[in-house]
């Protein structure tokens, strides 16, 4: 409390505090008696790790112990400061995003709910097998004070920068801002606007007036972004829709993102061109600005199928490492001449693609993570059979 006390001196607007446990949700999780107490023996079974100290232990889902920890705060907050409307805010995340089973939230206490269900009504939580939209409903039986804050990763493409379903998407999150919810925060959209920028402009009308239809907003985008240019920018974006889904369905992204398809999306961008020629840089330097995604994704496209040669080659091949040399050159003029067309580009975050990055493993990394994943998965239902 006395924390809380010197921040809101130096900052006396503030009225929500943060109680949510750090990421590595899975392991090292307190075992003592009080906090076992905390949780419910009912709860979904969950394996909680300590690597490298000691073995695994079979436990339960936390959220009846990370609501009762946010519970006994939100009370010692109107304790201690009982004339302010101070608030506690905890995540439903990782272990704990199934909703608890016997705690229930206080009214100052505020749920973060980052339910992955942006990309599809139908994802499900791998560390529960739910769907993360069924948790979401669970949890808004229980408080209204949720706020939905998807935890995006790469599903949607937002941080490589790979094609978006602008509709598919936009379709989503009206269903999920329908719902009886106080807010609505996304992460990680600052980045790709050459890639992304369509989707963003939609979400942030969303936010504003979700009950908009997503085709209404879109046109509003077209035309008063392009013009008239607007029929050819808005089936260059609706083409690059369709492809992400056919990627997401089955096709392999090369199928997908074929040069039949980077003939036709350079072409609908050529004639978008030709159209804003003459039009004092009003809307060509927006259809510039776009191209400069698509030579992204083409460049991007082509490093894929390198590193999957390089990946298949019984021996180093210095050709295909030069070529990868030569097209992230091109990703880095890219990004030089148009700083937010990509933003944060790199290993870190491109490493698939980037010629100096160790690519078999990479690949040997994604393969681990996948049997691991597969391995909890089994355990988890496993442990669900016992409990039935």
């Amino acid at each position: 409390m006395n924390d809380i006390a010197e921040t809101v001196k130096k900052n006396p607007h503030r009225n929500v505090f943060c109680a949510d446990m750090s990421d590595s949700y899975s392991t090292g999780i307190c075992l003592c008696e009080k906090c076992r107490d905390w949780d419910s023996p009912e709860g979904l079974p969950k394996t909680w790790y300590y690597p490298g100290t000691g073995p695994s232990v079979k436990g339960v889902s936390l959220s009846d112990r990370q609501v009762t920890f946010s519970n006994m705060l939100a009370r010692k907050l109107k304790e201690r400061f009982p004339d302010k409307d101070y608030k506690v805010m905890m995540r439903a995340y990782g272990y704990y995003r199934s909703a608890p089973l016997k705690a229930v939230p206080d009214d100052n206490v505020f749920i973060a709910n980052t339910a992955n269900c942006l990309f599809s009504l139908n994802s499900t939580d791998s560390s529960s097998n739910e769907k993360a939209v069924d948790q979401f409903d669970a949890w808004s039986k229980l408080t209204k004070n949720q706020i939905w804050r998807p935890n995006t990763g790469d599903h949607v493409h937002w941080q490589t920068g790979g094609p978006v379903d602008i509709t598919g998407v936009g379709e989503i999150v009206r269903k999920m801002l329908a719902k009886d919810i106080y807010g609505f925060e996304i992460n990680l959209i600052w980045y790709f606007w050459a890639t992304q920028g369509p989707l963003y402009y939609l979400l942030g009308q969303l936010t504003w007036n979700p009950d908009r239809q997503v085709d209404e907003i879109m046109e509003d985008y077209y035309k008063a972004g392009f013009g008239p240019a607007a029929e050819d920018i808005k089936a260059y974006w609706t083409m690059l829709e369709n492809n992400r889904r056919e990627q997401g369905g089955g096709k392999s992204w090369a199928e997908a993102f074929s040069p039949e398809f980077f003939k036709e999306a350079y072409s609908l961008l050529d004639k978008a061109a030709v159209k804003t020629a003459n039009d004092g840089n009003q809307y060509s330097d927006r259809i510039a600005f776009i191209r400069a995604g698509l030579d992204y994704l083409r460049l991007n496209t082509e490093n894929q199928a390198y590193v999957k040669q390089i990946l298949a080659s019984k021996e180093p091949d210095p050709a295909l490492k030069e070529k990868m040399r030569a097209n992230w050159k091109q990703i880095e003029d890219i990004s030089k001449k148009y700083p937010e067309a990509l933003g944060r580009i790199g290993k870190n975050n491109l490493g698939y693609i980037h010629p100096e990055a160790d690519h078999k493993g990479i690949e040997e990394k994604r393969l681990r993570k996948a049997k691991h994943a597969e391995k909890k998965k089994s355990l988890n239902e496993e442990m669900q059979g016992e409990e039935e």
